[in-house]
């Protein structure tokens, strides 16, 4: 996970050209996430969930300002209430 967030805090560096990026681990739907946040952006912040250890399916959440305190490091109670109801179901019942 430590190398997958490298690369994201890179990735975000050179796309949204900002050195001031904020990551943290996160859980959602019982799965270890990582959220990333910079000042400044469209999109206050963004959740990355790799489904295996070879990250070779992630989803990505993105969150709009209206769902983020000022800061934009940390989501309001709807955003929060939001990223809490997300579930992971398996194909294969």
């Amino acid at each position: 996970m430590d190398e997958f967030e490298q690369a994201l805090i890179r990735v975000y560096e050179l796309h949204y050209s900002v050195t001031d990026v904020h990551a943290k681990r996160v859980n959602v739907g019982g799965l270890e996430g990582l959220s990333l946040s910079a000042p400044g952006g469209a999109v206050c912040m963004d959740v990355y969930v790799p489904l295996s250890d070879r990250f070779d399916v992630v989803y990505w959440f993105e969150f709009m300002p209206a769902f983020c305190h000022g800061n934009g490091q940390s989501l309001d109670k709807m955003g929060q209430i939001i990223l809490r109801s997300i579930k992971f179901v398996a194909e294969n019942p």
